[in-house]
């Protein structure tokens, strides 16, 4: 038996669904042939020398060839006995053996998958409740849920068929995909219900991802400042990896990789978005990321939205609690020769708002401009973001090189002899060449 690719809790490749194939040649019995294909699952069984053999050389002791057929799903009978991957199903009636999908099996007494008997199923009112095809690389994998009047089961290729134990037979329907259900009062993902779902407005979005009117989730797990009415699933050019986006944020699976190069790496070489060259911003080679905290449980609430877009705040007024400290980046024109200014980029962690703030090092006992606080609409420009024209506007009013209320302090400038404007520890001269350099220098 091939090893199991994917399970409800890290799945590695996703489904191709609506499925490609005829979940009717599932349950029709077929004569075996008279030659084996390696991957042909209509050879898999085959008559040599009178005999039955199941793949290339493995001889089905005690078959009868005359009467033996057998299904797609690997089961087989004969007028004696029934088989799995040739070998013999104790207790099983092959008067009664049929095939219900592409998942379960059963006779008068008892339900089988490929993982064995599905324990305390009860053969007699037991139903499948879709096709139990899942498309892995064009080969149909048996998942799929099956219930009896008291029971929910699910089979995902993994170990044993799960019994389902919120669900209700009596209202439970499958979305036919492998994964997705739900019935009267829960959504579920495989045997797990969907935590904290309203089934009421839940619904698929495609691949692992589903949603329901507040919350978006992954598998059977909710996904932490989704923004469920921008959420959109990203196909890829593999058909595998899962990708995603909204509003706020890029996904590789269930991780945000706005700002994580592995992933953003992945999504540049696989992901298909439907908005032409929008990639997350660590693709951009010039920025540097810096290492996250982890974010808080419980954000604050923010007041981003009530904020102007430029308003005089600097980096250290931006609390972790708050805010993610996600990139940094040189100033374009360092002043005066410093080296440690810095501009940083923020993330508000409860609405995803971007900020840029002014960073400036205090052991040179002053800062060259006023610190601004800047709200950036894309944090993929970021990088080439002049916001010069911007600052112009926070210097204070000059009149004859010196501004109101001057202070007359020495211009911090070495050799600088002028007085200091007001609010600034520099002179008008200084402050202006530095936004403004002159040809050459």
């Amino acid at each position: 038996m091939l090893s199991p690719q994917s399970n409800a809790q890290s799945p590695t490749l996703s489904a191709i669904t609506p499925s490609k194939f005829d979940p009717n040649e599932f349950i029709r019995p077929l004569k075996p042939g008279t030659e084996y294909v390696e991957y042909d699952r209509y050879r898999l069984y085959w008559i040599r020398n009178g005999e039955v053999v199941c793949g290339p050389d493995s001889v089905v002791k005690g078959a009868d060839a005359e009467s033996f057929v057998f299904y797609l799903g690997s089961f087989a009978k004969d007028k004696r006995h029934c088989y799995f991957m040739g070998n013999r199903l104790a207790g099983a009636n092959p008067g009664a053996f049929q095939a219900l999908n592409n998942t379960y099996f059963k006779d008068d007494r008892f339900v089988w998958c490929i993982g064995g008997r599905v324990k305390d199923a009860d053969a007699g009112s037991f139903a499948a409740c879709d096709d139990g095809i899942y498309v892995i690389d064009a080969i149909p994998f048996p998942y799929g849920y099956g219930k009896d009047r008291e029971r929910v089961f699910y089979y995902d290729f993994d170990g044993k068929a799960c019994w389902v134990r919120r669900a209700d037979p009596a209202s439970f329907e499958s979305l036919n995909d492998g994964y997705f259900g739900r019935d009267a009062h829960f959504a579920f993902c495989g045997h797990a219900s969907i935590a904290r779902a309203d089934v009421r407005s839940w619904r698929m979005l495609g691949g692992l991802y589903s949603a329901d009117s507040k919350r978006v989730f992954y598998l059977n797990r909710e996904m932490k400042g989704a923004d469920c009415e921008t959420f959109r699933v990203i196909p890829s050019k593999d058909g595998r990896t899962l990708f995603a986006r909204d509003r706020n944020h890029f996904y590789w699976y269930e991780s945000v990789i706005d700002y994580d190069r592995a992933g953003a790496q992945r999504w540049r070489e696989f992901a298909l978005p439907d908005i032409v060259d929008d990639l997350p911003p660590a693709c951009d080679p010039k920025v540097t990321f810096l290492p996250t905290a982890a974010p808080a449980k419980r954000p604050a609430k923010c007041n981003c939205a009530e904020l102007p877009d430029i308003h005089p705040t600097p980096a250290s007024k931006f609390p972790e609690k708050r805010y993610e400290r996600v990139a940094d980046k040189a100033h374009p024109k360092e002043l005066f020769g410093k080296q440690s200014c810095a501009i940083v980029l923020f993330r508000c962690r409860n609405c995803g708002q971007h900020w840029q703030a002014d960073q400036w090092s205090r052991r040179h006992g002053y800062t060259s401009w006023p610190e601004l606080s800047i709200r950036v609409a894309s944090p993929r420009a970021w990088q080439q973001f002049n916001d010069y024209p911007l600052r112009r506007e926070y210097f204070p009013p000059m009149e004859n090189g010196v501004a109101e209320n001057n202070i007359w302090k020495r211009c911090a400038t070495p050799g600088c002899k002028d007085p200091a404007v007001a609010r600034l520890n520099h002179c008008a001269n200084c402050a202006c060449r530095a936004i403004h350099p002159q040809k050459g220098s």
